[in-house]
């Protein structure tokens, strides 16, 4: 395994490195790295899709209705004998019962809030199961495209551990790298983007590429990283129609997913003219071609959450042709 370079999310850069910032291409000594900035943006997600679904209409909803009437229940009595809102409150400060009553609602209210986190939690904890995941084998090679455990193997300093060169398929292996991106900064990676060719979705005349992986640490989420990723990706994706070339004319398609509710990345790949051609409600792609599918209760209680609080995998799609990207309406 190569030295790996050190990534800790949970702390800030250093400020002993210089402020340089910096753009490469994947290599084996930033293969954990890599990884690691892939699994934070399905932990971020996980965060978003909580915030979401507590903030939702039908959970606001949820909550002033049922707070509504369970108060309503415990103080009908004052309310009933009230000839006016001022008499309703000025039984706060004359009776100690009717203080008793109000604090009685701060336990339910407790209980409706667990009920909306509990939801919650259920809802977004594919993204935290994602995460957790993303090391496993066909995880990596559905971002990655290729075995990145067999990649990290092969920097300078693992060769002269185990004396020996880098041999042509090793040299062929390592050009897989060029299809993701660092910007690094205080030499730390701090974004990335990672494409790969849909050979088999591909034809002689479209050549179609998908962006599996697009994230920048959440305390340079302000600044436009994410643009610079996507508009490198533009130059990779015309390099790769180079390198395969299907076709003379072939057009590229470039494909990203986004989640319903992450309207930043959603407001960048619009703001880039990518469309959204297709939803689904499965969303842990990674599953999709897997045997052990979930059972049919949990399939049909997961999905209809989705459903109900309108949580998708969104579909974008851009057209690029030559040095110009156009929309296929």
């Amino acid at each position: 395994m190569a030295i790996q370079k050190d990534v800790n999310l949970n702390e800030p850069l250093s400020d002993k490195v210089p402020p340089t910032l910096g753009k490469t291409s994947l290599t084996p000594e930033l293969s954990q790295a890599a990884l690691i900035l892939h699994g934070d943006y399905y932990s971020q997600l996980q965060g978003r899709c909580n915030r979401y679904v507590f903030w939702h209409t039908f959970s606001t909803t949820f909550l002033i209705i049922s707070t509504s009437i369970f108060t309503y229940y415990r103080l009908y009595d004052y309310i009933s004998v009230s000839e006016s809102i001022g008499e309703f409150f000025s039984f706060f400060s004359k009776s100690r019962d009717f203080q008793f009553q109000v604090m009685g609602v701060l336990p339910w209210l407790v209980c409706v809030f667990g009920i909306v986190g509990i939801v919650a939690h259920f809802v977004s904890d594919v993204f935290k199961d994602i995460s957790v995941k993303l090391p496993q084998l066909k995880y990596m090679e559905k971002i990655f495209g290729f075995n990145l455990r067999e990649y990290a193997k092969l920097s300078q300093s693992a060769l002269l551990k185990q004396k020996r060169n880098l041999t042509s398929k090793d040299t062929v292996f390592l050009k897989n790298g060029e299809n993701t991106h660092l910007v690094i900064y205080r030499d730390s990676p701090i974004a990335i983007i990672t494409l790969k060719p849909l050979l088999d979705e591909s034809s002689e005349s479209n050549f179609v590429i998908k962006i599996t992986g697009l994230h920048v640490r959440k305390a340079f989420a302000k600044v436009d990283f994410d643009v610079l990723l996507l508009e490198w990706s533009y130059e990779r994706a015309r390099e790769l129609l180079k390198e395969y070339k299907p076709s003379k004319n072939a057009k590229i398609t470039l494909l990203a997913d986004a989640f319903s509710f992450d309207k930043q990345l959603i407001k960048t790949l619009e703001n880039q003219s990518f469309q959204k051609i297709s939803s689904s409600f499965t969303l842990n792609s990674f599953e999709d071609d897997s045997g052990s599918q979930p059972g049919f209760f949990s399939y049909v209680t997961s999905t209809g959450a989705y459903k109900a609080f309108g949580i998708s995998k969104d579909t974008y799609r851009l057209t690029l042709q030559d040095k110009t990207a156009d929309i296929i309406q």
